[in-house]
């Protein structure tokens, strides 16, 4: 999915997103206002989690999604009208998808105001390595993961289906991430861990693509690895979704 795509992408509740949460910052941003207590009244709490606090709801379970009717695509909050079903196509991400808004309906802001790990770690991590250093070090695709937070396709990784024992390592330092019992299928065509060996990974809130995630990374050396989700196995019920080529699997 491109760039281009990824703006155009909308949610079905058609929430307006910036680069904080609205419902701690929207004192006089916007005509239509409410107080929390009011929003948390008006909507269920998983519209209160997407609409003002910019969750995300999961690819293909919106109806809106497939829907075809011909007619207008009106905010969830006010009910201002934002998108002609005309303009509306398939994207193919699971999320309804339009090439353009009405005009005037939709405003945004700067949310890539997370940068790039590469980009800004000058004293963040006890192993550093130049940028021309590091694209010595790794492939040219390595790089764009590890250091610039590309994502590799899923079911492309062999560390995907490996069930041998061992560790998992971090290709950036060498550092040790996950223990292979900590592995499990999530389905999802990406290595899942419900768990990382303690200390050894670091996390923050992600917001690009106009959704919020927890991206994480090497402890040691900062290195892009993926993002962990809610909805993971016990005990700790969480999935570390993380790219293959970020690791390196060493047998026991």
């Amino acid at each position: 999915m491109n760039r281009r795509m990824l703006l155009k992408l909308s949610l079905s509740t058609l929430a307006i997103f910036a680069n904080y949460s609205v419902a701690k910052d929207q004192a006089s941003g916007f005509p239509f206002q409410l107080s929390k207590d009011e929003w948390k009244e008006k909507l269920t709490p998983f519209e209160f989690a997407v609409l003002r606090e910019e969750a995300t709801e999961r690819a293909f379970t919106s109806p809106l999604n497939d829907n075809s009717k011909v007619g207008i695509y009106h905010c969830k909050g006010c009910d201002q009208k934002l998108y002609l079903s005309k303009y509306k196509y398939d994207s193919g991400t699971g999320w309804p998808s339009f090439y353009k808004e009405i005009e005037g309906a939709v405003s945004t802001l700067a949310i890539f105001a997370n940068y790039s790990v590469a980009k800004d770690q000058a004293s963040r991590f006890p192993f550093q390595l130049s940028k021309d250093e590091w694209k010595e070090k790794l492939t040219p695709f390595e790089f764009a993961v590890l250091r610039e937070e590309a994502t590799e396709r899923a079911f492309t990784s062999p560390l995907n289906d490996n069930s041998k024992v061992g560790i998992y390592h971090c290709k950036g330092c060498d550092q040790k991430l996950y223990l292979s019992k900590y592995k499990y299928d999530s389905g999802t065509g990406w290595p899942s861990f419900y768990k990382e060996i303690e200390g050894a990974v670091s996390t923050r809130r992600d917001r690009k693509f106009f959704m919020l995630r927890i991206e994480c990374h090497c402890s040691n050396c900062g290195s892009h690895l993926g993002h962990i989700f809610d909805d993971g196995p016990e005990p700790t019920g969480k999935r570390h979704c993380i790219n293959g080529i970020s690791l390196v699997f060493r047998k026991a």
